[in-house]
């Protein structure tokens, strides 16, 4: 019989970001490890699986295209500095130029490629991303060829939010030259 003790999670002691840092230096973390910290707890994130990773693939290859380092960074699966106590690992951040050291600040745009984890990035992550001021986040819906685009946060939330289909062409608002043929990516 398994036991699940009941745990108020209020006592528990949130963790800092160097304190993250710190465990990942002396290489408390494996390599199959998939965690993140969010809100200062850490947190165990999916395996990736092929129709996942392929749209990663085919994101990141048609940013990477349109974008030069002197516009952008593309960056996959890093570290995205969301706060004191807080370091998510998006699946695409567009960041500025000067911003592309090893935990960004500001970041044009965040995608978060979604195939069994829509509703907790909805849930984590989005709020987490309007806490830290991005002012666009893609949510990619792998299973419904879709993807939502939030924009101009304010508060936990986002004020504007759309829904496009796989057939459509969308692009960073900080960055309209730059469209990406939905059709494309879940091809």
């Amino acid at each position: 019989m398994d036991f699940e003790p009941q745990i108020d999670v209020s006592r528990l002691r949130k963790m800092t970001r160097a304190e993250y840092d710190a465990l990942i230096e002396i290489g408390f973390f494996k390599k199959e490890d998939h965690t993140e910290l969010l809100y200062g707890r850490l947190v165990e994130t999916s395996p990736q699986g092929e129709p996942h990773m392929v749209c990663v693939t085919r994101l990141t290859y048609r940013f990477t295209r349109a974008l030069d380092e002197a516009r952008a960074s593309v960056r996959t699966q890093g570290p995205f500095d969301a706060g004191d106590d807080s370091v998510p690992e998006p699946d695409i951040a567009i960041v500025p130029p000067s911003d592309a050291k090893v935990y960004p600040t500001k970041a044009f745009l965040l995608v978060e490629v979604c195939d069994s984890s829509l509703r907790e990035d909805r849930k984590i992550k989005l709020p987490l991303y309007a806490l830290a001021a991005v002012p666009e986040v893609w949510l990619v819906d792998v299973k419904l060829k879709r993807v939502e685009v939030y924009s101009e946060p304010r508060g936990p939330g986002y004020a504007k939010t759309a829904i496009h289909e796989s057939d459509a062409k969308i692009a960073p608002l900080a960055l309209p030259d730059v469209q990406i043929s939905l059709s494309e990516i879940f091809a």
